[in-house]
């Protein structure tokens, strides 16, 4: 009777274990982590024995309520289990072990600043030839404005003449003279319209003309500076090697050799220097 106690109680036991231990297999394997796809530079922390969500942003992110920001590069079936030799994706900015940081652009180059510099000023010029434009338009549309009152003035002047045409009799006369009188004023301001209009005309061409000859101007300009650049490319490169010459000397035979370089190397940074004042002139 008590062997079969014993058996009873050690099968329990057995049925409990193996229970116990399946929950925890279920759990183990439904704890599971997969990274999101993102456009930032991320790497890879592998987890350690001990490590949670909580102590990682406790760490590396100085506050453990940060843990959730790991959600934005990871899904987590279970983000309070998490065992070692997982890969939790993290930024790269986060400075986590083993993740490399992101390298910082380079700056930019003398010649790339030139190159915008040059390009302001031309931008500002053309700016300054729009603007000039839009003005000179304003003004024409200004003196149009003042022809159509004058047109108006030549209308009810006619009107005028009509009703003193229609009086008939003895004002015939009288309204004869009057008419050949605003024929001839209104011949004067068709005439002195049609010369407000060419000159109008003159002046727009002229403006074009100077439009044509800026972007001209400015076609010329920016062949130049890409010369320019060209030749300070060149005389860049030419230093540099000069430079890793100096850096890294051969064996010389003479000590003349170093002063001759420097000589060159002085000339070359006055020939662009120079080269680059007559452009700017």
């Amino acid at each position: 009777m008590k062997a079969m106690k014993s058996a009873v109680s050690l099968g329990l036991i057995l049925y409990l274990c193996v229970s116990l231990s399946g929950v925890l297999l279920v759990l183990d394997a439904s704890a599971k982590i997969t990274p999101k796809e993102t456009d930032e530079p991320t790497g890879f922390y592998t987890i350690q024995k001990g490590d949670t969500l909580w102590h990682l942003a406790k760490k590396y992110r100085h506050d453990p309520l940060l843990w959730r920001e790991f959600e934005k590069y990871n899904i987590f079936s279970n983000p309070h289990l998490i065992y070692p030799n997982e890969e939790l994706q993290v930024s790269a900015m986060w400075g986590f072990p083993g993740v490399a940081m992101p390298e910082p652009e380079p700056p930019k180059t003398v010649v790339e600043m030139a190159t915008m510099s040059e390009m302001d000023m031309l931008k500002e010029k053309f700016q300054a030839h729009l603007m000039a434009t839009e003005s000179a338009l304003e003004e024409i549309g200004g003196e149009v404005s003042e022809m159509h009152g004058e047109i108006h003035g030549i209308q009810e002047t006619l009107d005028g003449l009509k009703s003193s045409m229609d009086m008939g009799g003895e004002s015939l006369s009288m309204a004869n003279m009057e008419n050949s009188k605003a024929i001839a004023g209104l011949n004067d301001s068709v005439m002195g319209l049609s010369e407000k209009l060419n000159s109008h005309i003159m002046g727009m061409e002229s403006t074009h003309m100077e439009h044509v000859k800026a972007a001209n101007s400015v076609d010329g300009r920016l062949e130049n500076i890409e010369q320019s650049l060209a030749g300070m490319k060149e005389v860049q490169d030419d230093t540099a090697g000069k430079v890793e010459k100096i850096l890294n000397p051969p064996k010389m035979k003479s000590k003349k050799r170093p002063l001759a370089f420097l000589t060159a190397l002085v000339g070359g940074a006055a020939w662009v220097a120079m080269n680059s004042l007559g452009d700017r002139e």
